[in-house]
């Protein structure tokens, strides 16, 4: 965990301390020295505040730059039987949502993805829906047939999956479901989303449109 020390000691890092379907609201924090930062308080402690920052806010920790990591990579295989990899061999942007049938807040997200698979395929999008803590095969298996999702989903839980398929979840470590996680064509993480987005697609779409044109100019 990196920790910048002002007046208080500010967390950073994916920790969330707040149920991760909750929608994250930013405070305007003043510094005792002045200073105002704009992140999430989450953790009001006798001793010491934990805060989320957004990860674009920082330049560098302990005087070295924060870039923004590389994408762990795997290869898994869908529902259907399809291979798919990250990173993408096809120059695409990658919209990584780890989710669960049983996930009220997962569920509510379907209709966006929808439309964001229906508007941006063909101009460089992919989603890969990762099934993570299902509690039962069967309800995933359901929810697929009732919905008939036009993106792909790949399970982490079941028979036969290889190990690599097993430990995606543990490669990424989403703070819970639903997360999101934007991979642009370089396979660089570039953004990463906690719960629901279902209100939040402009922000959503803040992120992808530059990569998409970006991506657009080099196919």
């Amino acid at each position: 965990m990196r920790t910048l020390r002002a007046s208080s000691i500010v967390l950073l890092g994916a920790m969330l301390l707040v149920a991760a379907s909750r929608s994250l609201s930013a405070d305007t924090i003043r510094l005792k020295d002045g200073k105002e930062i704009s992140g999430t308080l989450v953790d009001d402690g006798e001793k010491d505040v934990a805060v989320i920052l957004p990860r674009s806010a920082i330049a560098a920790v302990n005087g070295q730059p924060f870039e923004n990591p590389p994408a762990p990579p795997f290869t898994a295989v869908d529902v259907a039987g399809v291979t798919h990899a990250v990173p993408d061999s096809k120059n695409r942007v990658t919209l990584l949502k780890f989710w669960a049938s049983w996930c009220p807040y997962c569920r509510s997200d379907i209709p966006l993805m929808r439309e964001l698979f229906k508007q941006y395929r063909d101009r460089g999008l992919r989603i890969l829906a990762i099934s993570v803590m299902e509690k039962d095969p069967e309800q995933l298996k359901t929810l697929l047939q009732q919905e008939q999702l036009p993106y792909p989903v790949i399970p982490t839980m079941g028979e036969n999956l290889p190990p690599e398929q097993v430990a995606i979840a543990s490669l990424y470590r989403p703070q819970g479901v639903p997360a999101y996680f934007v991979i642009d064509a370089n396979g660089t993480i570039v953004k990463r989303f906690s719960g629901a987005l279902s209100q939040r697609k402009a922000d959503l779409e803040a992120v992808l449109t530059p990569l998409l044109a970006s991506t657009k100019s080099k196919r």
